[in-house]
């Protein structure tokens, strides 16, 4: 049975066993945000992060940023990122960080994810397509490595330089935000107990493609 839980970051280990996939979801607190740039520094430099990550969730999304001429800057879109695109650094940033949750759109593999579970971490997946939705959900932004949002760069600053493959260890190419949301929604899809969801979903879809 589906229940409507309220979750506070960081997340405790008793919070976390007692879900179930299927439970919504609505989180509140700060959320570690990024996408490939993120995953792959985390995997491969392992730095410290200025708030610790244990319990912590980590959001994979490519926020779409606006920064203001007369400074400032407006989130205009958190739409989750797939996950299978950093299946192949999570487990070892869950391990080294401690994250509670990774929270992203349609899942990982289901041996990734049953290697997740065995470390206490579980996959919530939030809603596609809703990405300002999901930013008006959004309290607060703070660049953890700052650098020109990869959505929206202004006309001053010369993309080839924001995307040198020959550059890759200017820690100012690295994107990821602390996003401090109330109430952000998200469903469990794969808990510390019971079969994922993305299994239990691919497993009736091929069920049902063979009696068409």
């Amino acid at each position: 049975m589906q229940h409507n839980v309220s979750l506070n970051v960081p997340l405790g280990p008793e919070s976390v066993a007692t879900l179930r996939p299927g439970d919504n979801i609505a989180v509140s607190g700060v959320l570690l945000t990024g996408g490939l740039r993120l995953h792959e520094y985390l995997y491969t430099v392992k730095p410290e992060l200025p708030d610790s990550a244990g319990g912590g969730v980590l959001f994979q999304c490519e926020p779409l940023i606006e920064l203001r001429p007369e400074g400032g800057m407006e989130l205009l879109s958190a739409s989750p990122a797939n996950s299978v695109y950093f299946e192949r650094y999570i487990l070892s940033i869950v391990k080294h960080y401690g994250f509670a949750a990774v929270m992203g759109k349609g899942g990982m593999t289901e041996a990734t994810l049953k290697a997740l579970r065995d470390n206490n971490c579980i996959y919530l997946h939030t809603i596609s397509g809703a990405g300002v939705y999901l930013a008006n959900k959004v309290n607060t932004i703070s660049p953890v490595k700052f650098g020109c949002p990869p959505a929206i760069l202004p006309a001053t600053y010369p993309p080839h330089e924001l995307n040198s493959d020959h550059d890759e260890d200017r820690e100012d190419h690295i994107f990821s935000w602390y996003f401090t949301v109330e109430d952000f929604p998200a469903i469990v899809t794969s808990a510390l107990t019971g079969k994922d969801l993305h299994s239990v979903i691919r497993e009736l879809s091929i069920r049902q493609a063979g009696v068409l």
